[in-house]
């Protein structure tokens, strides 16, 4: 799926980003213009090598219109990334910013739609490490912001919650839910995590049986033995939050 034509860049240039000189083609989106090349785009997606080849009359022209509903920061990150400003390396990515996940989550949308894979990746990079700093050496989450983590559940419900996007490429929502999945215990110390996996808002229902089965079978597994599992896991000790979640602490 991710082939290295598509990926590896060798010949991105970031001088010659939005720069008028030899561009053959005009991207707009939402009110914005960007002076691009055919091929750089062709080297980097799929989705330019197929409708920038073809013989309908969109190949010609130009100007490519993506669509107005595109988030225009996500789109600029994903053209600039094509011109060699690697995404998860780039500072205008990730400078003040309100929520960073819900930006990598926009920025994974258009990577997506408009099939640019080693975008994709990138995202899926800067997305476990932004959540991996959320948990502390010595196993706590990092902030006692309320604010914080009401952003953080709406982000993860955006992710993998009812109402969100399925996505051809499900790279991001497997991150997200598998971080979710090895802090749970973490989590639900928080209430409002704990009242929105069990109102049913932060995951989607397949999402949320996985997890309940995948956690309840540790918690039982648990009760069962009583004895220390292995080093490294979030299931510390006999009477953990995840016992009281599930009822089945002694």
């Amino acid at each position: 799926m991710d082939d290295e034509n598509f990926t590896s860049g060798k010949h991105a240039n970031s001088t010659v980003f939005n720069n008028p000189r030899d561009s053959d083609i005009i991207i707009k989106f939402a009110g914005h213009e960007i002076h691009a090349h055919r091929a750089i785009l062709r080297l980097w997606s799929p989705f330019f090598e197929r409708s920038l080849s073809s013989q309908f009359s969109v190949a010609k022209s130009p100007v490519f219109h993506l669509d107005d509903d595109d988030d225009a920061d996500a789109v600029y990150a994903m053209l600039k990334h094509m011109y060699g400003m690697t995404f998860n390396q780039h500072p205008d990515n990730f400078g003040h910013r309100v929520s960073r996940l819900q930006f990598l989550w926009k920025a994974y949308v258009v990577a997506d739609k408009y099939d640019c894979p080693s975008m994709r990746l990138a995202i899926v990079t800067r997305t476990e490490r932004y959540l991996g700093n959320q948990i502390s050496l010595d196993h706590h989450l990092v902030t006692a912001r309320c604010t914080f983590y009401e952003d953080l559940i709406q982000a993860i419900s955006k992710i993998c919650g009812p109402d969100a996007l399925q996505l051809a490429c499900p790279g991001m929502r497997d991150a997200v839910f598998d971080w979710l999945c090895r802090n749970f215990d973490l989590c639900i110390q928080e209430e409002v995590f704990n009242m929105a996996v069990k109102d049913g808002t932060l995951l989607e229902a397949q999402l949320t049986t996985r997890l309940l089965l995948k956690i309840g079978k540790e918690v039982g597994g648990r009760g069962r033995r009583r004895d220390p599992l292995s080093r490294g896991s979030s299931i510390a000790r006999w009477k953990s939050p995840l016992g009281e979640f599930f009822g089945l602490a002694g």
